[in-house]
């Protein structure tokens, strides 16, 4: 009894995932992503959001790495979170001990000019 009520549970809850992630998405109601998507074409509405997702957090990321990193260490790491290079990361690519102090002036300059934002 136990195992069939989980299941259940579990059958639920991925619903509810994807009326939530394509309601939150795309804005539609909970009544028309149940009654207008079919559930195949909602897997494959959810993997492009989440492709399109990955993608602009690599994004997000290879700009915020990218003003400490050596030109080859910028394309290697692309090359690893982009999937081109199965090899894992190595302490080098992820971070250079060496500050751009002139550029974080400059950051904390324009920050601070930001009403809601307090620089120290």
């Amino acid at each position: 009894m136990e195992n069939s009520q989980s299941t259940a549970e579990y059958n639920e809850d991925w619903l509810e995932s994807i009326v939530d992630t394509l309601a939150s998405e795309y804005g539609w109601t909970k009544d028309y992503i149940l009654n207008r998507i079919y559930p195949d074409e909602s897997l494959l509405y959810i993997k492009a959001i989440d492709d399109r997702r990955r993608n602009d957090y690599l994004m997000k990321l290879a700009i915020s790495t990218n003003p400490v990193l050596q030109p080859d260490d910028q394309k290697s790491l692309w090359n690893v979170l982009s999937g081109k290079d199965s090899r894992q990361i190595s302490a080098t690519v992820v971070a250079d001990d060496k500050l751009d102090r002139d550029g974080f002036a400059k950051l904390k300059s324009k920050i601070s000019k930001h009403s809601h934002i307090k620089v120290k």
